[in-house]
């Protein structure tokens, strides 16, 4: 029973990680210029890297955030929270997909 919620919420969670990939980074990118989308995408592949190191626990996911989050904050990006979490899924992904 308890692999079927698992499974069915991780279903959901993909479903919706990708919804945010989807319609965000675009919003993104189109109040962006090139060289802010870069630089923003460096951080956050240094935050997410950083963040997968440091904290490897299961159940650890409210933890990474706020660490990326915090991170780019100290950076200077005033994103809000879909906004980050929209430049996470797409990090989480290319790492997954061993382009990251």
């Amino acid at each position: 029973m308890n692999e079927l919620i698992l499974s069915l919420l991780s279903a959901i969670l993909a479903a919706l990680g990708g919804w945010v990939v989807k319609n965000l980074i675009p919003y993104i990118k189109s109040k962006t210029t090139l060289a802010q989308q870069e630089k923003i995408n460096g951080w956050v592949k240094t935050a997410v890297t950083a963040a997968e190191q440091m904290k490897r626990k299961p159940g650890s996911g409210d933890e990474k955030f706020a660490y990326v989050r915090d991170f780019l904050r100290k950076k200077g990006f005033d994103l809000s929270t879909d906004e980050i979490e929209a430049l996470i899924e797409s990090a989480v992904q290319r790492m997954k997909a061993g382009v990251l």
